[in-house]
């Protein structure tokens, strides 16, 4: 028979009853019809691109109303070519497809086409996928409707009218319209989120647009607003492709205007140099967030600005001679507001020919009414002028005169504290040739002492059977004596002497709690020249072991980094990483870290490191246990090492285990599984699978798992790929 003989008229041929002479169609609860149309005008209003087709051949098939026709048109438009071979009858367009490559399955998905091989002699269009039912879009030959009739069914699974085969020319792509979240200012980080798309392992690419025009170069999923933005309205396109399927492009709703970004000053601006007239002071701006572009200056003499001072350095002249300046930094950056932000003020500024500030103030030595005091010289200076108080507000103060850089002042009471500052002064003592130094806090001794309380104690480190303290020096002290006990009242105590400003207590306890405090004597260690300082409280180190950290390995590589971790070491200070590109371990960098993970940075792309780990002191210049085994990796090309794992699914259920299988990644070594009952992976366990398939056993009855996967090392130490999006297993 010729193909418009017998198989024209079954081509699309349905069962239909004969009632009184009119074609009943079928009725079913499970099939509701969505649009349906018989003349080309009312076909239009359902498919008006196939309606204004509809009486073509389309991959020489017959023109008009043709089940096979207008799949034939469909898979066209949407970019299938047509088969070297004339696919025949509804009937054998399943058979025919298998024979030239495509995919037959009982899977439906959108741009798949459904038939009924060796049941019907028919084929429909699958539009769209949902739970539990399909939306179909068919034409049918003039017979079952007497002139034949398009329409578009939404289909129940189950029902005798749904098609019991798939044909796969090309599916489409299927996604919801991408969404962005973030603050729209500009400095701001925009994601975009593609929602629900299927299939699931789809490529993504992303264009971003301001006001609809393209932005060059924004093609990731995420976008840093920038100047440009300020004002316009952000939008992106996903696109998402899968070899085998027609991509599809979805482009988000537009943002609110972008405004502009916040310039944040994290240090404020300062001055640096001599409040003196004739002496150039300098502005430093501070610190911002971002960093600014530009910096704009204004001088100010107290509230005042100055004119013209608009540098960012400053002489001062006449005019400020007894005010305080200050300087206002103006930051600009595009597409942010500028933000001015003002120093602290400086000195009063001194005259050109006045003294600079006596320096370094302090006591030499105190008794219990007296303080011998010293201070740097300044030249030329005629006199200098001493203010005592017992408040630090310098209330109710006396003044002392001396013609050099020392001085005593006696008549004070004991166990007192007094505060003091310093200036130079003309010979009647009348005039004030300088400005006034910082203020210092001195203590008269109890009875007798002759030097003030050392001041400071500390502890710089420990170890497990050491204390190294420290503490502030007194000018002329002989000695300093220690004393340490394990009880806060300083019972059963030892004592130490030291010479200078520190020491170093041997022969402790491991992890023990002691507490310390101080005081001058005289060089036979005899007499106590000072009062005693409070007790400070210091810790020995709790014992650390001396093997080396276990479990080093690489948790993950990148072009120019990897992250290695290991097993932590109790009491360990820190941590010290050895990498080099041979296993001879030459030419090696060395990376310091205090918990039990670092990232290391700036290698090669594509290149082999190993690396080795041990436990160093606080200054990383002390080896304090056992180096580990070397470990190696493979910084990746671009990316990730491998392919993530695919098709992640569970394919049955026990009680008590679950069997999964995955699409394979070329070349992978294994596989690492991690299992939860919680979404968010938390208290998972890992499994290790060198093949495809795997089942996790010793699981709960009735209870829902959250699986994902990832490519590993064969020592299942380094993660070689990204990891999969979460998949989920039952249990019965």
């Amino acid at each position: 028979m010729t193909r418009f003989g017998v198989w024209l008229t079954t081509a699309c041929a349905v069962i239909a009853l004969v009632v009184g002479g009119l074609v009943i169609a079928p009725v079913s609860a499970t099939i509701q019809v969505l649009c349906k149309g018989v003349s080309t005008a009312d076909t239009a209003k359902c498919n008006p691109g196939y309606a204004a087709q509809m009486s073509k051949m389309h991959w020489r098939m017959y023109g008009g109303h043709n089940c096979t026709n207008f799949v034939a048109y469909q898979l066209g438009v949407n970019g299938v070519p047509e088969p070297k071979i004339l696919m025949g009858n509804a009937r054998d367009w399943a058979a025919n497809a298998k024979k030239i490559g495509y995919t037959v399955n009982t899977t439906p998905a959108v741009g798949s086409v459904g038939a009924w091989p060796g049941k019907k002699n028919h084929v429909t269009y699958v539009a769209e996928v949902g739970d539990g039912y399909i939306v179909t879009r068919e034409d049918n030959y003039p017979g079952y409707y007497p002139k034949g009739q398009y329409q578009e069914l939404k289909i129940s699974k189950g029902d005798s009218s749904y098609p019991t085969s798939f044909i796969h020319f090309r599916d489409l792509v299927v996604g919801s319209t991408p969404t962005i979240s973030g603050t729209t200012k500009v400095g701001s980080i925009l994601t975009a989120s593609t929602g629900t798309w299927t299939p699931s392992t789809l490529s993504y690419a992303y264009k971003w647009m301001r006001d609809g025009v393209v932005i060059p170069g924004a093609t990731s999923s995420t976008y840093t607003l920038a100047a440009d933005d300020a004002d316009r309205a952000i939008s992106v396109t996903v696109t998402g492709s899968k070899s085998g399927y027609v991509p599809l492009s979805r482009t988000s709703a537009k943002t609110a205007a972008v405004e502009p970004g916040e310039l944040t000053n994290v240090a404020r601006p300062a001055i640096s140099g001599t409040t003196r007239v004739g002496s150039k002071l300098t502005a430093t701006p501070g610190s911002w967030a971002p960093s600014p572009t530009a910096y704009a200056y204004q001088w100010r003499r107290g509230s005042a600005a100055i004119p013209a001072a608009d540098s960012a350095t400053y002489t001062p002249v006449a005019a400020d001679v007894d005010s305080k300046l200050s300087v206002t930094v103006t930051a600009t950056k595009s597409g942010y507001p500028s933000v001015p932000t003002t120093s602290a003020q400086t000195a009063a500024v001194v005259g050109a020919d006045d003294h600079a500030v006596p320096s370094n103030l302090r006591s030499t030595s105190q008794t219990a009414s007296e303080l011998r005091l010293a201070w740097d010289a300044v030249a030329n200076a005629p006199k200098y002028r001493v203010q005592i108080s017992t408040s630090s507000t310098m209330s109710s103060p006396t003044y002392h005169a001396f013609d050099g850089t020392t001085g005593t002042i006696t008549g004070l009471k004991p166990k007192t504290k007094y505060y003091l500052r310093i200036w130079v002064v003309d010979e009647p003592v009348k005039v004030r040739l300088s400005e006034i130094s910082g203020t210092i806090a001195v203590t008269t001794a109890t009875t007798g002492a002759h030097f003030d309380t050392p001041s400071g104690l500390r502890l710089d480190s420990s170890t497990t059977t050491s204390l190294a303290l420290a503490w502030n020096a007194d000018p002329g002290a002989p000695k300093y004596r220690v004393q340490l006990s394990t009880s806060p009242t300083m019972s059963s105590s030892k004592y130490y002497a030291f010479d200078g400003a520190s020491g170093t207590i041997t022969g402790l306890t491991a992890k023990t709690a002691y507490y310390a405090r101080i005081w001058v004597v005289d060089s036979a260690v005899k007499t106590r020249l000072s009062d005693i300082s409070p007790a400070i409280d210091v810790s020995t180190a709790a014992a650390m072991s001396t093997a080396a950290p276990a479990g080093l390995q690489v948790a993950s590589v990148t072009p120019t980094s990897l992250t290695a971790t290991w097993s932590e070491i109790a009491g360990a200070p820190k941590y010290r990483i050895q990498v080099s590109t041979s296993p001879t371990m030459s030419s090696s960098k060395y990376h310091a870290f205090t918990g039990t993970q670092g990232t290391i940075s700036g290698l090669t792309p594509g290149t082999p490191y190993y690396l080795r780990i041990w436990t160093v002191n606080e200054a990383v210049t002390v080896r304090l246990g056992d180096i580990s085994e070397t470990v190696s990796t493979r910084t990746t090309t671009s990316g990730a090492a491998y392919a993530v794992p695919s098709g992640l699914r569970s394919t049955s259920q026990t009680t008590s285990a679950v069997a999964l299988a995955w699409e394979p990644v070329l070349g992978a070594p294994k596989y690492r599984v991690q299992i939860s009952t919680a979404a968010a992976m938390t208290a998972s366990k890992y499994y290790a699978f060198d093949g495809t398939t795997g089942t996790i056993a010793g699981l709960k009855p009735r209870t829902t798992y959250y699986v994902r996967i990832w490519v590993v090392d064969s020592a299942v130490k380094t993660r070689l790929s990204d990891i999969s999006a979460n998949a989920t297993a039952t249990t019965k």
